[in-house]
């Protein structure tokens, strides 16, 4: 019987969670700067107006699932390794019994 070897560095996907959270971070800020502008763009008289606001409202959107994308991962890195820790600690208790 083969095992598979993993490996899962605490550090590292601490890391990267803390690097998603600050991507999150700037993306609510490019967020709130579009709805500014799509609350400016709506006092614009003409097509011009009209033009930005539905540009940006894409733009909106996409920034919206770009933050529950990132905040999906982080979720899901942190899962991993939460499942890693306690399939290593069962581990640890089956090599102590024998």
């Amino acid at each position: 019987m083969s095992f598979d070897t993993y490996v899962i560095d605490e550090a590292a996907a601490r890391a990267d969670i803390s690097k998603m959270n600050q991507a999150v971070q700037h993306l609510n800020q490019a967020r709130r700067t579009v709805v500014q502008l799509m609350s400016e763009a709506q006092s614009m008289e003409g097509q011009t107006g009209q033009a930005i606001f539905e540009k940006a409202q894409e733009l909106q959107y996409r920034i919206d699932r770009l933050i529950r994308q990132l905040q999906n991962s982080g979720a899901l890195i942190q899962r991993t390794v939460s499942h890693y820790q306690q399939l290593d600690n069962e581990h640890a208790i089956r090599i102590r019994r024998s």
